[in-house]
């Protein structure tokens, strides 16, 4: 009884570390902080989606970059989009990066 209890218990700790852990396709966050938006396309290629033009340097300050993760129809015939999404400061480093559902704007 112990030894399925043991189980049950690892089985559970494995499925919910696997669930909390953010999938990031091919980017690697670690990486991507502390870069600015050249350097960032330089390795990923031109962001799929950007919320502010570049500024006269030819980064992106003061704004949310994206890149496309996935995207997946729905049932409805809609396509549900993933992004991995950059914020960047005013000096145009990056600081922040999460995932979120898309399309952004309208």
């Amino acid at each position: 009884m112990k030894k399925i209890i043991g189980f049950s218990l690892l089985i559970t700790l494995l499925f919910t570390l696997c669930a909390c852990r953010e999938d990031t396709g091919m980017y690697e966050p670690d990486w991507i902080i502390g870069k600015t938006s050249l350097q960032i396309e330089s390795k990923y290629g031109e962001f799929y989606q950007t919320d502010v033009s570049r500024s006269s340097d030819g980064l992106f300050r003061k704004a949310q970059c994206h890149y496309l993760l996935r995207e997946k129809p729905t049932f409805f015939g809609d396509v549900e989009i993933t992004l991995f999404s950059i914020t960047f400061d005013e000096n145009g480093i990056a600081y922040e990066w999460c995932t979120q559902l898309g399309p952004m704007g309208g």
